[in-house]
C-alpha cells in the first residue's frame, strides 16, 4: 500500500477487459489508466472521441434503472458502480477509465476482475497530499416507501462502510461491514449482482439484464433463498455494500467517516449525495 496521506494512482495501465454489458448485453471494454493528482475518477468513451470526458461526480449522474450511469453531453457510460468500487477497494484515488461501448462490461457480475486488474498493474503514490471529505457532525437521511431506507454519516478517524438489509425473508436485518485499509477487499469484491427469480421475465422484457447469466447473477427466491450457489455467506448483502461503495465514489473525494446504510439502492445513494455533500468539509490528510 502506498504511503499514507498521499494521493494515489495506478503504477501502469491495466489489461483490457472485454465482454458484454450487464443490462443491454452489448459488447464493450474497459481499461484503467494512471491519472494525475486531483483528477479523481474520469470515464472516457474511446469509441466516441468527439465526446467530452465524464468525471465520476454526482452532477453527471443519469437516471437509468437498476444501475448507476454517468453522462456528459451525448456520451454516457452505464453500470459504473462495480469498477468504481474496485478503485476504492484497491486504494486508487485517481484513474482514467477508458470504456468502449455504452456499458462497462459485466465481467462476472462483481468487482473481482476489476480489482485483480488494478492489483496486477500496481498502485503508486503521487506527490500530492490526499484530500478527503469529513463529517463535522452526524448526518442522517431517510426516505422511501414501505420498508423505506436510512443513511447515516458519523465523524470517525477512518472510513468504514456498513450495509444492513431491510425487508422480509431470510436476509432481513443481515449486516456486512468493510473498512478500507484494514479489511481484505476480497470480502466485498467477489459479491455478484443479484435479482429475485420473479423479476427475471419483467427485467428482460424491459431490455435489462440481457448480459447476465447464471455465473454472473445470483438469483434469489421471494424469501431470499439462493437459487444458484452463493460465493460467500450473505453474498447479496455484500453486493449491496459493494454498490454503496461504488456509488459514493461520485462524491468526488473519499469520505472519511463512519457510513451506515439500511435498505438503500442506487436511487437512494444519489439522493443521499445530493443532500449530505454540503454538510461535509474538505481536509488534507
Amino acid at each position: 500500500m502506498p504511503e499514507t496521506g498521499r494521493q494515489t494512482t495506478l503504477a501502469a495501465r491495466t489489461s483490457t477487459l472485454r465482454g458484454l454489458g450487464l443490462q443491454a448485453g452489448e459488447p464493450g471494454s474497459v481499461t484503467i489508466v494512471p491519472a494525475a493528482a486531483g483528477t479523481g475518477y474520469v470515464f472516457r468513451r474511446v469509441d466516441r472521441p468527439e465526446c467530452d470526458d465524464i468525471p465520476a461526480r454526482i452532477e453527471n449522474l443519469r437516471s437509468v434503472p437498476r444501475c448507476t450511469a454517468l453522462g456528459k453531453g451525448p456520451a454516457e457510460v452505464r453500470v459504473v458502480e462495480h469498477v468504481l468500487a474496485a478503485c476504492v477497494l484497491a486504494g486508487v484515488d485517481n484513474a482514467l477509465l477508458e470504456v468502449e461501448g455504452p456499458e462497462v462490461p459485466a465481467a462476472d457480475g462483481s468487482a473481482a476482475l476489476f480489482l485483480e486488474m488494478i492489483q496486477a498493474a500496481g498502485v503508486a503514490a503521487l506527490d500530492a497530499p490526499r484530500v478527503v471529505l469529513e463529517a463535522p457532525a452526524p448526518l442522517e437521511v431517510v426516505g422511501g416507501l414501505g420498508e423505506g431506507w436510512a443513511f447515516r454519516v458519523e465523524p470517525a478517524p477512518a472510513c468504514s462502510y456498513t450495509f444492513r438489509f431491510r425487508g422480509g425473508g431470510t436476509l432481513a436485518g443481515a449486516t456486512v461491514s468493510f473498512a478500507p485499509g484494514r479489511d481484505d477487499p476480497r470480502l466485498v469484491a467477489p459479491a455478484r449482482t443479484f435479482c429475485f427469480e420473479a423479476e427475471i421475465a419483467a427485467l428482460l422484457a424491459a431490455g435489462l439484464g440481457r448480459g447476465g447469466n447464471i455465473g454472473s447473477v445470483l438469483v434469489l427466491s421471494s424469501e431470499g433463498v439462493p437459487v444458484n450457489a452463493m460465493r460467500a455467506p450473505l453474498e447479496p448483502v455484500r453486493h449491496k455494500l459493494l454498490d454503496l461503495i461504488g456509488d459514493l465514489a461520485l462524491a468526488g473525494l473519499p469520505i472519511r467517516a463512519g457510513i451506515t446504510a439500511e435498505g438503500t439502492g442506487h436511487a437512494a445513494h444519489a439522493e443521499v449525495l445530493h443532500r449530505v455533500l454540503s454538510g461535509l468539509v474538505r481536509k488534507e490528510e
